[in-house]
């Protein structure tokens, strides 16, 4: 079994359409299952890298592994049904939301990049991009960086129907990074 000891990993669903959905994010501490038994003809989980990682390996029996290793279970199932509610609920411009705040501070990838992991066109993306950067939630150039992280996970909330940013946290499935990102806060939602 897998233990990540340094940096990020990120699971990936990626489908025969080469659409990538983030599913969970893993830092040290936490198991990293093997995959393979989880791919179909249709979409297969991946691991990929956020920063230079390093895993150890270790038994399964080792004290404290079967327990954790059905927490890192039950973590990837609620991470994908979080990942279909999204996809089945919320309209493109929260899917695109969501995509923003998972990227924290980090530089954003390209329009083509967000469109496949939020399952929508190029071209809604850049509109939306476009009112975000006019609206001031994200820079301008050709570089974006999310500057009004709050005010995203507002619009995510009221369109969830929870009452306070943290249900809304917790609903996309971020609360463990929220507090990454700068200025955030456990308001109600007005």
């Amino acid at each position: 079994m897998a233990v990540v000891q340094e940096g990020a990993l990120v699971i990936e669903l990626v489908t025969g359409h080469r659409a990538v959905f983030q599913l969970v994010r893993l830092q040290p501490g936490d198991i990293a299952l093997p995959l393979d038994a989880l791919s179909t003809p249709a979409a297969a989980p991946t691991y990929r890298a956020i920063t230079v990682t390093r895993i150890a390996w270790t038994g399964r029996d080792a004290p404290g592994m079967p327990e954790r290793i059905e927490q890192a279970r039950d973590m990837l199932l609620a991470a994908t049904m979080r990942q279909l509610t999204q996809l089945g609920c919320l309209p493109a411009s929260h899917r695109l939301y969501v995509e923003l705040l998972r990227q924290g501070t980090a530089q954003l990838p390209s329009h083509g990049e967000i469109a496949a992991r939020t399952s929508t066109s190029r071209e809604t993306i850049s509109r939306e991009m476009s009112l975000l950067r006019r609206e001031g939630v994200i820079s301008s150039g050709r570089s974006g960086y999310v500057l009004a992280p709050s005010e995203l996970i507002r619009r995510i909330a009221r369109a969830l129907g929870v009452s306070s940013e943290t249900e809304a946290w917790e609903s996309i499935g971020l609360s463990r990074f929220a507090d990454e990102l700068p200025h955030l806060s456990a308001t109600t939602i007005s």
